[in-house]
């Protein structure tokens, strides 16, 4: 996603990047009706350290730090109303979960994103639930849920 390619990198602070970061906002408003950037970008960002040190863990196989990391990510976000931010450390800690083949709280967390992306104007975020609850249902043994959820996402 664009938000870990901005975290990992300081796009956003690179000489025309907040343009482009407006730019972008805009497209995908008016093109896809995704209003994650939009409400991303005006809330606060608490959890932006904890986010970006979860992305990196996830990315150096070292996944129970990036549990730890996206669940501390996920709570600065929360505590400073950036229900996007909150979202995509849930989402972050959801890969690591899936790695580390922990089964039940996977389920349970993609869960809770699906529904929690599904009352939002944030269509990009809903597919990605639904395709981290079908991962999830998969880790169970649950094929044919999988299957129909991949399909409905």
């Amino acid at each position: 996603m664009f938000a870990d390619e901005a975290a990992r990198s300081g796009w956003q602070d690179k000489p025309h990047g907040p343009e482009a970061l407006g730019i972008l906002t805009q497209i995908l408003v008016s093109r896809h009706h995704d209003h994650w950037l939009v409400d991303f970008l005006r809330a606060p960002h608490d959890g932006v350290p904890e986010f970006t040190e979860a992305l990196q863990a996830n990315v150096s196989g070292s996944f129970a730090e990036a549990v730890e990391k996206a669940e501390q990510a996920a709570r600065g976000f929360r505590q400073t109303g950036n229900r996007a931010g909150e979202l995509r450390a849930i989402q972050a800690r959801l890969y690591a979960l899936q790695r580390t083949l922990q089964k039940g709280d996977c389920l349970s967390s993609a869960q809770q994103l699906r529904n929690d992306a599904l009352a939002l104007p944030y269509p990009a975020m809903q597919v990605q639930a639904g395709l981290e609850l079908a991962a999830c249902w998969n880790l169970l043994g649950r094929v044919g849920d999988a299957l129909a959820m991949r399909e409905q996402s």
